[in-house]
């Protein structure tokens, strides 16, 4: 069994957040008792360890990341950690401290997974770093060829943080590339189309209620060449119902057929008592007429 130093990580947590030791006194604990437990001098419960966490803030999961001194394992673990993360009451702030954490070690060590890591955990309050986030990213996008699933979720996410929409037309060659044509294995290309498919939804969505109709209007027409939409149901349904909010917005469109195709979509949902999608739907309806609604020329 490995003797972990269990103090001298928790130090290393401590000051990857920018805290002293006295800005972590707790209900029963000293100063001086934060000391020697980070100088391997006394052991603390997992209680009054997860209490000290709970000040840093970081999670047990956290803390045996740095006790193991590894990174979370791999691509596949981080975003499963993120998932996890995203489920709790206080997700928002989790996400953001995680974030800090990771540019921190982007700071002390230039490793640039650190940097990537964290533009799709939260954005940075500073213009100046988040300017160099966002070349840091679209240098790296437009750089890979050939995109796997790890590019895919970069760009989805860092459209939330730090990537403008505008960026999207910057990788649209590597965004709409048909892995049909470039994969020998079926099974390889499925989860490719799948995972291209969640991006160019997500852009879509963006994209429309940016007013920015043409970016959508491309969206919608590579997605309508995926084999991926072809067997997912969900995946078909939201693409139509991205369809109908774009006719009602879109001039260039049908107001009226847009409106017809939402009603029907809503009808579908319940007809096959799908609650939560009815009343997406219904919602995302009601947002479309205010839309309308307000437009300068209907004023």
């Amino acid at each position: 069994m490995m003797d972990y130093n269990y103090g001298a990580a928790f130090r290393e947590l401590r000051r990857d957040f920018g805290l002293r030791q006295k800005d972590l006194v707790v209900a029963g604990l000293s100063a001086q008792t934060v000391s020697r437990f980070e100088k391997y001098d006394t052991g603390l419960s997992i209680t009054r360890v997860a209490g000290l966490l709970g000040q840093v803030p970081a999670t047990i999961y956290e803390y045996t990341i740095v006790l193991e001194t590894a990174p979370i394992d791999g691509f596949d673990g981080f975003l499963n950690y993120v998932s996890h993360l995203s489920t709790r009451p206080d997700a928002h702030a989790m996400l953001e401290a995680l974030g800090l954490r990771n540019r921190i070690r982007y700071a002390a060590t230039g490793n640039i997974e650190f940097r990537m890591r964290a533009v799709m955990l939260s954005d940075s309050k500073d213009v100046h770093l988040r300017a160099s986030e966002r070349k840091s990213v679209l240098d790296y996008l437009q750089r890979v060829q050939h995109w796997t699933k790890l590019e895919f979720i970069l760009l989805r996410r860092s459209l939330d943080t730090v990537l403008e929409l505008t960026d999207v037309l910057r990788v649209w060659t590597q965004l709409t590339e048909d892995f049909a044509h470039t994969q020998d294995e079926p099974r390889l290309t499925q989860r490719m189309t799948a995972v291209q498919a969640q991006a160019l939804l997500h852009i879509t969505t963006m994209a429309i209620n940016s007013d920015n109709f043409f970016l959508a209007h491309r969206c919608i027409d590579v997605l309508h060449g995926l084999d991926a939409l072809s067997g997912d149901t969900n995946k078909q349904f939201w693409l139509r119902s991205l369809e109908a909010n774009l006719m009602m917005r879109d001039p260039q469109s049908s107001t009226r057929s847009g409106r017809e195709l939402l009603k029907e979509l809503i009808a579908a949902s319940e007809f096959v008592e799908e609650p939560t999608t009815t009343r997406r739907l219904e919602k995302l309806l009601a947002d479309s007429e205010e839309y309308l609604r307000n437009l300068p020329q209907n004023a």
